[in-house]
């Protein structure tokens, strides 16, 4: 009996949804962005001038292990369960209208916890302006956290994953890798006798406690850009699904990379590649994007306007040799890092045994 990965079912599902019959609707609305483009969201045209964007993700909530830990609660795990979800609004460059959210609990959660998480539920869509309009709550064997993000775009502006052209420059909004160090460290290396101040470890914890989802960066980008997508399976699993939706390839170079002095610490002190670690199964949240040369510095100007981060990571290439990381010393290395895949349990040791 097989039972293979993420991506390969991935696959299963795209076969399966690509053959789909429907009678013709009348009212006048069409389906541009299905699962069979693998994309962050599905994208309808309405009529008038607008187009709806449609995304659902699910959590594992209670079963993170820096919760497990006791280092998230209730309420941290309900403002991300919404982040995660406006996170792929904002890499299709939609602006957030609602959300949907199923909570799912077992017979153990009391009130005051069923309480917090709602409370962090309702921050997050709060601060992001965007109203709960509904869902579903009830008992269940475990504690389920999911939910569905709707967004809006003029018609048929919108970003996608596909679009990418040989010579881009490829893009990040930020500093990757701060979420899987905070695992690595939590559950490794402290234990191991590594010791950050309190304030670096503060902003580990910062990075799972209050992520952000850059709704104004992915709205800046529209008409501009020419693919985007979310890291929110960290940088090497998005450089490699960037690559698969356009037939392209990517050169990064290391002296462009901007990893955290603290991933490196980490790094250091459990002998592991800095880019590895910063490259691996980390929810990032940050848009990767990939844009014309001579485009640049528009964005530039326009993150500028908005205090927004962006640094210049690497280039698109042929497809006709895979991606790979220019080291600072010249050499050609195969992109490091340990791509997300749904691993159960404990994913930095996952990481690490993988680096």
């Amino acid at each position: 009996m097989e039972i293979s990965g993420e991506q390969k079912r991935l696959e299963i599902v795209r076969q399966i949804l690509a053959v789909q019959s429907f009678q013709e609707n009348s009212i006048p609305v069409q389906l541009v962005v299905s699962a069979e483009d693998a994309d962050d969201c599905a994208i309808y045209d309405l009529p008038g001038n607008l187009s709806l964007v449609v995304g659902t993700d699910f959590i594992r909530g209670t079963g993170f292990i820096l919760f497990e830990k006791g280092l998230l609660d209730y309420f941290d795990i309900g403002y991300y369960l919404v982040i995660a979800n406006l996170s792929d609004i904002a890499a299709m460059g939609a602006t957030p209208i609602g959300l949907t959210t199923v909570v799912r609990y077992n017979d153990t959660l009391s009130d005051v916890n069923f309480r917090q998480l709602l409370e962090g539920i309702r921050e997050a869509a709060s601060f992001y302006n965007t109203p709960i309009i509904g869902g579903d709550i009830g008992g269940y064997v475990e504690v389920v956290l999911a939910a569905t993000a709707l967004g809006i775009t003029e018609r048929g502006k919108y970003l996608q994953r596909k679009g990418t052209h040989e010579g881009d420059i490829l893009c990040i909004t930020g500093q990757p890798g701060l979420p899987g160090t905070a695992l690595v460290y939590f559950t490794q290396a402290r234990d191991n006798g590594l010791r950050l101040s309190e304030e670096e470890e503060g902003i580990l914890l910062q990075s799972w406690k209050r992520p952000v989802a850059h709704i104004q960066e992915g709205k800046a980008l529209i008409g501009i850009v020419h693919a985007c997508q979310d890291v929110s399976d960290g940088v090497k699993a998005t450089v490699d699904q960037l690559a698969t939706a356009s037939n392209i390839s990517f050169r990064l170079y290391e002296t462009l990379l901007p990893i955290h002095e603290i991933t490196q610490k980490v790094a250091g002190f459990l002998k592991l590649d800095p880019i590895a670690l910063a490259f691996s199964a980390s929810v990032d949240f940050h848009l990767m994007f990939t844009i014309a040369q001579q485009d640049i510095d528009t964005v530039k100007n326009t993150f500028a306007l908005l205090n927004c981060t962006l640094y210049q990571i690497g280039q698109a290439i042929s497809a006709t040799e895979p991606s790979y990381l220019v080291r600072n010393d010249g050499r050609k290395s195969a992109v490091p890092g340990i791509a997300w895949q749904q691993q159960l349990g404990d994913v930095s040791k996952t990481i690490i045994e993988g680096l």
